[in-house]
């Protein structure tokens, strides 16, 4: 509207019209005025483009980590969420155009290496597999073992719904 409105009134500058305006309208990068384009020649000349070679304050940098807090669901969103979604009927042939979209083997299945999700095609194994795979001959140190145990200490993985699922141990004998 107001570029419609600038062109139809004429710009002063230009000798076109009545307005003061010194652009076009619409200001943006799809229509820089002449100081911003004066600045954008400047900074490419100097090789700055964006945050390249700079670093946020560390103001900046607190704002950035806050702001990212907020995002995302709480765990009672989450909840309801997966209440809402769980149960729903969803059409065979979206679900298969999903999965041939993402790559993804069928939801809740395992794979060929008895983990969920992406299935590794045949040429990665291979190529992963022996000298190849960077893990190679290397162990974890003794530090990020007991990390792991104690992650999963008095923890089981049971399969739900087609997903396996890391729960914690009931006084259960059966899980021994």
């Amino acid at each position: 509207m107001e570029i419609d409105l600038i062109k139809k009134y004429g710009r002063k500058d230009l000798g076109t019209g009545i307005l003061r305006n010194l652009t076009d309208g619409g200001e943006g990068l799809r229509n820089p005025g002449p100081k911003t384009i004066k600045k954008m020649r400047d900074n490419n000349l100097n090789g700055v483009t964006g945050m390249l070679g700079r670093k946020h304050s560390e103001e900046t940098r607190k704002r950035m980590s806050e702001s990212a807090k907020k995002r995302g669901f709480t765990i009672e969103q989450r909840k309801k969420i997966g209440d809402a979604l769980r149960g729903r009927k969803v059409d065979p042939e979206l679900a298969k155009r999903r999965g041939v979209a993402s790559g993804k083997t069928k939801k809740g299945k395992f794979n060929s290496n008895g983990h969920l999700g992406l299935k590794q095609p045949e040429s990665f194994k291979i190529k992963m597999s022996g000298k190849n795979n960077p893990f190679y001959g290397k162990d974890h140190t003794d530090e990020v073992k007991k990390q792991v145990s104690e992650r999963f200490k008095g923890k089981t993985w049971k399969i739900i719904n087609g997903k396996r699922i890391w729960m914690e141990v009931e006084n259960d004998d059966s899980c021994i």
